[in-house]
């Protein structure tokens, strides 16, 4: 009786500290969250020759915790050792294993080992092509799936297979899950994306208004992801004036609610000093971008590019090192010829290349998004100065 009693004590005591170290995450306290979970994680392991679910669950929140610190390569050994805990506790063929390799293949894909993410998602979403479960996770797992290949694809560089992949999976998504779920959603979003990126500004703008109408009714994460969405397609079609006026009214409506450090108001921001460079108030986009406070990992590569691009049209001497940051962080995630690390590598040649290197960058622009794209305009100007 003393040791189920003790047992069922320590049960107790993992549980608690595991919702104390998932509230730190949400509060922004990644660190002590990261500190927690991993310990949480390593004494259940330690203790229990067999897994079991508590050691699952803390495994699992600690490499969501190591993406929050932005290690996707720490997070990805954690996921690794997930996916052989599944496999040892539910065996082979259960959806644990493929939901355990999906958060492997996510933090790959943060690491910008693309091809790696892109490999096993598509390994993981063909294992359980066949399979069915009572619950249809089975359905859900796979579209989790092929979300991290359509990013994938993006992250290497293939914009155009990326739109495709995702028109095909929104509505295939809608159907199968509802409208409304996330995966119909994300895939909408990702579309999106690929269109601004690919230059096709009213097409953008079109399927942004799409969005906000639909998240209309649905909670403040979903409606001020498609009023970001929405400011950055007015900024790609020509109209940062709308855009600011709009981010502006997004960033009044949430600051008091959500604090200046949670995710959707960085997005906001960045998506402000972009704006505010567009419409040439260079200092009012430094200020902007020089006020954020910690930039959470998802926004640092846009945070890095805005405020090079800000530095560099206001003559700042920061400019080069702040270009070569912008180039960083863009290349640790994605291909050279991803539009934001050619966007980067464009900037930096701008403030700092040879003729010969603003040349060779105009012709990868046009080579892999076409001639009249803004971003060939743009390098092929560089070249010419």
């Amino acid at each position: 009786m003393g040791l189920l009693t003790s047992a069922r004590r320590r049960g107790r005591r993992h549980d608690a500290e595991l919702a104390q170290g998932m509230d730190l995450l949400k509060q922004g306290r990644t660190e002590e969250a990261e500190q927690l979970l991993g310990a949480l994680a390593r004494d259940r392991a330690a203790r229990h020759r067999r897994v079991d679910p508590r050691t699952i669950e803390a495994r699992k929140a600690h490499g969501q915790a190591l993406l929050a610190l932005d290690r996707p390569d720490d997070a990805a050994a954690v996921f690794t050792l997930l996916v052989a805990e599944c496999r040892q506790a539910h065996g082979d063929n259960a959806f644990q294993v493929g939901a355990a390799a999906l958060r492997l293949s996510e933090a790959q894909l943060v690491g910008g080992r693309h091809a790696e993410a892109e490999a096993l998602a598509r390994g993981t979403v063909a294992d359980f092509t066949g399979r069915e479960y009572s619950d249809g996770v089975h359905v859900r797992l796979r579209y989790v799936g092929r979300q991290v290949i359509g990013q994938a694809i993006e992250a290497a560089g293939r914009h155009a297979e990326s739109l495709a992949w995702f028109e095909a999976m929104a509505p295939a998504a809608a159907r199968d899950l509802g409208e409304e779920h996330v995966s119909a959603l994300g895939a909408r979003f990702s579309a999106l994306g690929q269109l601004y990126m690919l230059g096709r500004s009213e097409e953008a703008l079109a399927a942004a208004g799409s969005l906000v109408a639909a998240t209309a009714r649905m909670d403040d994460e979903w409606r001020a992801a498609a009023a970001a969405s929405q400011v950055l397609a007015l900024i790609g079609a020509g109209r940062p004036a709308d855009a600011e006026a709009a981010v502006r009214a997004e960033i009044a409506s949430r600051e008091s609610l959500l604090g200046a450090d949670h995710p959707a108001l960085q997005t906001f921001a960045v998506h402000l000093t972009h704006a505010l460079s567009e419409l040439g108030r260079h200092d009012d986009a430094l200020a902007v971008v020089s006020s954020m406070p910690v930039v959470v990992p998802e926004i640092r590569p846009a945070w890095a590019l805005v405020r090079a691009e800000a530095l560099h049209a206001a003559g700042h001497p920061d400019a080069p090192a702040a270009a070569r940051e912008a180039v960083e962080r863009c290349s640790a995630r994605c291909a050279p010829t991803h539009y934001a690390t050619l966007t980067a590598r464009t900037l930096l040649a701008a403030v700092s290349g040879t003729p010969a290197e603003r040349t060779a960058l105009a012709a990868l622009w046009e080579g892999h998004f076409g001639p009249a794209h803004p971003g060939t305009v743009r390098a092929r100007r560089n070249a010419a100065a």
